[in-house]
């Protein structure tokens, strides 16, 4: 998630091994891996569109 700033924030964190099958099927779950080693290791984050194109009563 993103603050209001837009800076990422965890709002609750589950902490277990990602099985290799769900990362091999799941695009949004690889994103998901890849952006928490990137903040990890200080790296800049991959800009990736998300829910641009939703109207925020929708969410």
């Amino acid at each position: 998630m993103r603050d209001a700033d837009g800076n990422p924030t965890i709002i609750d964190a589950l902490i277990g091994p990602v099985q290799p099958e769900a990362l091999r099927r799941l695009k949004w779950l690889r994103d998901a891996v890849e952006d928490a080693r990137a903040l990890r290791e200080g790296r800049a984050l991959e800009k990736r569109r998300r829910f641009e194109e939703v109207d925020d009563d929708t969410l």
